[in-house]
């Protein structure tokens, strides 16, 4: 038996006989009212459904379909969609489709008989006959709709791309391998059936074109290769194509193109490794002297070329500059800047110098000062931030705050500041940990740049040792952590760092979750792992309050939203006064109680210590209901406070009060005016 059949059809068959009362009746067919409805009857069907009982269920379904029940479709909709035999089953919903008075059975006949493949497949190939009953749905198709009198078939496939399109929410943008996949899943689960000849067919039938489809793709991607220069990716999508397709061509000149490519880059890399023009303004010497630096470039003659770069030479600082080149190439690039570096300090005014300086100001060679510009621009921006911010509400009020943090000695050394315009730098200085989680996303795309090609230099290291320590302040840990690994490993107080932060974000974690078994899980990995940490600490309190029998699914309810509900109290067995905020009547922990998953069980702590009380069968769905609406009160309540709680962290800002910086507090209130600013920094 198809348990997923008989899962849907029993959600949803008491729905449909309701829906049957809004449909307009046919005079032929039996028509319902809610009334109508036999209750016995249709639990009988539902059991006997479950259960397998085909027999009894075969029963209850011809017997209220012979004497015409107002429920006789909806129990042979159970009837078709709980049936093993995916032929019968077919046969069952076709006829539902074609004879229902139900709109509804009709829409949800026709989307059961999509969940077939070999059905998808012809509304998506647009056949006139679509399946092997054809002859059935053809008969029943004349109730489908008023143009069925006059063109049958079409309003059959009508209706049926209506409800394709609204079973698949929008067209498929590919039919071809759609259907190709669709038939393969078809074979793959019944590879027996009668159909599945024609689905083998149907492949066939589609390989030509799904051949076609991946040869142009395997053709646009060879030209994007060829485009960038990447002879080697573009000659193997080429012969793939070729591989399947090998008439094509397209194929043969997508082929030719590229090997034209290739001897026009062959002949561009003679000329480059040629001596220009400007050999003829050099004096013999000198020339020939350029000519060898040339071929030992070529030749890969590194003691040769050395040699002649210590000899004195008219061209010196080309040939400094194309050694520099060559150790680029070779993969020493904080040499090659050095040697860069050297050309425009020994030749200043020559053409070496003039190309090391381009050189060296390009990002997109220089990726270490892409990576300085990036830090600079951020730290440009932070300052800013900090000075001025959104806060200022007059050209006096942003030059006293210019003044605050710019002037030597602190913002109190040269002018008397009023404190609102200090706390107010402070508030801003908070507020930049916000700016800092995004704004550094630049400035690590130019760090990963530069450590992708240049992984094994120092200043590799340091870039990416810079960026672990702002994604730490940005409360980024995977990243921090990333980038201190590029840096060479974590140091020790990077690692202290890392614990800390990691046992942080588990206590927030802990403290967020509603279900009491996951906090509990939580609690107890941070004991084991971080024992000497202040979050350790916390978390042996926290596990103090966790009921013993605390498992996964556990829900927790305070004792402030018990005194909310008394019914629920009453429910949980447990006397109204020992949830009503007085203490002199024995009242229970602040912690409330803890339901077991299922309801079965509560527990809950007062003065003598956990006790537990068990939940009668009867109560627990309502009592669980109650427990959960509670929660999510309680939850849409504090959202705002918890994200602001959780988002908001400390961070050192160079430069503000005090001569040594400040360590903002990750506590942030939200002001509305001036009076309740003043209020604030004066407490």
């Amino acid at each position: 038996m198809n348990t997923r059949f008989v899962a849907t059809t029993a959600a949803t068959l008491l729905a449909g006989l309701l829906a049957l009362s809004h449909d307009t009746p046919v005079a032929a067919a039996p028509s319902a009212t809610i009334s109508d409805v036999s209750g016995d009857t249709v639990s009988a069907a539902l059991r006997a459904a479950v259960s397998g009982n085909r027999d009894k269920l075969n029963a209850i379904a011809n017997s209220t379909w012979d004497a015409k029940s107002p429920h006789a479709w909806s129990l042979n909709y159970l009837r078709a969609q709980s049936e093993p035999n995916r032929e019968e089953r077919l046969q069952g919903l076709e006829f539902l489709a074609g004879t229902s008075p139900s709109n509804e059975y009709k829409t949800r006949a026709m989307l059961a008989l999509l969940d077939d493949e070999s059905y998808e497949c012809a509304v998506l190939a647009k056949r006139q006959k679509f399946n092997k009953f054809s002859r059935v749905f053809n008969r029943a198709s004349g109730a489908l709709s008023k143009l069925a009198l006059f063109q049958p078939q079409d309003a059959a496939l009508l209706v049926l791309d209506g409800v394709y399109t609204k079973k698949k929410w929008k067209d498929v943008d590919s039919p071809e391998r759609r259907m190709a996949w669709l038939c393969n899943q078809f074979l793959a689960k019944y590879p027996d059936s009668p159909d599945a000849a024609d689905a083998r067919a149907q492949l066939e039938a589609l390989k030509p074109r799904l051949d076609e489809d991946y040869v142009s793709r395997q053709l646009a991607q060879g030209e994007m290769c060829l485009a960038n220069r990447n002879f080697d990716g573009a000659r193997a999508h080429f012969e793939h194509a070729q591989l399947v397709m090998p008439d094509n061509p397209l194929t043969g000149a997508a082929i030719e193109r590229l090997n034209n490519a290739i001897e026009d880059d062959e002949v561009e890399c003679v000329k480059a490794v040629s001596v220009s023009k400007g050999e003829s303004v050099l004096d013999k010497e000198d020339a020939t002297t350029v000519r060898r630096a040339a071929r030992a470039m070529v030749c890969n003659r590194e003691s040769t070329f050395a040699e002649l770069m210590n000899k004195p030479c008219g061209a010196a600082d080309s040939l400094a500059y194309a050694g520099a080149a060559w150790t680029e190439k070779n993969g020493n690039h904080e040499h090659a800047l050095a040697q860069l570096a050297n050309i425009t300090a020994l030749w200043p005014q020559t053409p070496g110098a003039e190309a090391a300086r381009a050189q060296l100001m390009n990002p997109d060679y220089s990726l270490e000062l892409a990576f300085d510009l990036a830090m600079e621009d951020l730290q440009k921006r932070r300052e800013e931030f900090i000075k001025t911010g959104n806060l200022s509400k007059s050209d006096q009020g942003f030059q006293l705050a210019q003044a605050g943090i710019t002037m030597t000695g602190g913002p109190f050394a040269a002018i008397s500041m009023p404190i609102l315009f200090a706390g107010d730098m402070s508030i801003r200085g908070i507020a930049e940990m916000f700016r800092t989680s995004l704004d550094i996303e630049m400035l690590i795309d130019a760090a990963a740049r530069y450590n992708a090609r240049y992984p094994k230099t120092k200043r590799a290291r340091q870039v990416a040792n810079e960026v672990a320590e702002l994604c730490r302040k940005a409360n980024d840990l995977k990243r921090a952590k990333k980038f201190a690994e590029m840096a060479g490993g974590a140091s020790e107080k990077q690692q202290e760092q890392f614990a800390k932060m990691s046992a942080a974000q588990m206590l927030r974690s802990a403290a967020l979750t509603s279900d009491l078994g996951e906090r509990r899980a939580l609690l107890e990995k941070i004991v084991r792992e971080y024992p000497q940490s202040k979050q350790a600490k916390r978390a042996n309190k926290d596990l103090a309050l966790v009921a013993p029998g605390t498992t996964r699914g556990s829900l927790g309810v305070p004792t402030k939203l018990l005194a909310r509900d008394p019914q629920l109290v009453q429910m949980l067995g447990l006397p109204t006064n020992m949830a009503d905020g007085s203490r002199l009547n024995g009242e229970i922990h602040k912690i409330g109680v803890t339901v077991a998953p299922g309801a079965t069980m509560v527990e809950f702590r007062d003065n003598a210590g956990w006790h537990s009380v068990a939940i009668p069968k009867e109560s627990r769905k309502q009592l669980l209901a109650r427990v959960k609406e509670l929660q999510a009160l309680d939850d849409l309540k504090h959202e705002g406070e918890t994200r602001l709680a959780t988002k908001l962290i400390p961070l050192e800002i160079s430069g503000g009060i005090g001569a040594g910086g400040i360590e903002a507090s990750p506590k942030i209130m939200p002001l509305e005016d001036d009076t309740e600013r003043l209020k604030l920094f004066n407490e």
